[in-house]
């Protein structure tokens, strides 16, 4: 039994000054239901903010299309305007030209009409010199050049000239812009892919920017091509071409290869003779 006494302080104690009055102590179902309770409020307030700001989000724009597509009747009028505008005045071709199962390459400067033009034509390392006067076009090189295009026979004499046939490695030695334009209109099938037009003809395309057109593959031609000054044709052209002379016409052998000396006549088998008609009988 606890018993109460006085100390020298004048206040009461009770036997063990270490007793305490028992705690209350809260059970664990109270605390989670709190915790719980916290935590649906803050979900509520997340999910109502995260509304609120989504309504205001812009719906995202719609996937742009990619690959190739059907012309637009404003694009195809742009593509003919650029299209016409390599019809005429001075322009810059650098490529390639593939004939006879061989590429060659070319470096042209020309009017576009086929009246002035010069520039050079690589076949196997070698180079020779093109000049493009009135329409005829002319080719100039030593033998090792001429061999490597597959032709046989001495070159020219000086200036060395050698006229070209119009099939002379596909004609492909300048193609009139007009030639090539025409399988570069657009038809019904043309597409653009980015910056790639395709005209529908076979694989005739061109790439278009806003500097207009600046390559062009065509007929086994691929060049990128740009506009000139006229003074960047007429200079270079004046130079190679200085007294070119008719030229040497380039001639087939008689098994139809491409040669250097003048074609060889073909041998006529001779003409059938006729028998002599008898005398006429003498008249009386």
């Amino acid at each position: 039994m606890m018993q109460a006494r006085g100390n020298s302080s004048g206040l009461l104690s009770t036997d063990g000054d270490s007793w305490r009055a028992p705690r209350q102590r809260i059970r664990p179902l109270h605390v989670t239901a709190v915790v719980l309770a916290v935590l649906m409020l803050a979900a509520g307030a997340w999910a109502i903010i995260w509304i609120a700001n989504d309504s205001k989000t812009p719906p995202p724009p719609p996937p742009v299309a990619t690959g190739p597509k059907s012309l637009t009747t404003l694009e195809t009028a742009g593509i003919t305007a650029l299209l016409n505008s390599q019809r005429s005045g001075p322009h810059a071709l650098n490529g390639t030209v593939a004939a006879n199962g061989r590429s060659f390459g070319i470096q042209l400067a020309y009017m576009a009409d086929g009246s002035t033009g010069s520039g050079t034509l690589t076949a196997g390392g070698l180079r020779g010199d093109i000049l493009v006067d009135q329409g005829v076009i002319y080719l100039r090189g030593d033998q090792p050049f001429w061999a490597a295009l597959g032709v046989s026979g001495p070159p020219p004499a000086p200036p060395g000239w050698t006229v070209l046939p119009p099939d002379f490695l596909g004609g492909k030695v300048f193609v009139t812009p007009g030639t090539w334009l025409a399988a570069l209109a657009p038809t019904n099938t043309a597409r653009l892919d980015g910056a790639t037009y395709f005209s529908g003809r076979a694989d005739a395309s061109a790439r278009v920017t806003d500097a207009g057109i600046t390559y062009i593959h065509v007929f086994g031609i691929n060049a990128d091509i740009r506009a000139i000054t006229p003074a960047e044709v007429t200079g270079p052209a004046a130079l190679v071409g200085a007294e070119h002379g008719p030229g040497v016409p380039l001639g087939r052998t008689p098994s139809g290869e491409w040669t250097l000396a003048p074609a060889v006549p073909p041998v006529l088998p001779p003409a059938p003779t006729t028998a002599a008609a008898p005398p006429a009988p003498p008249t009386s």
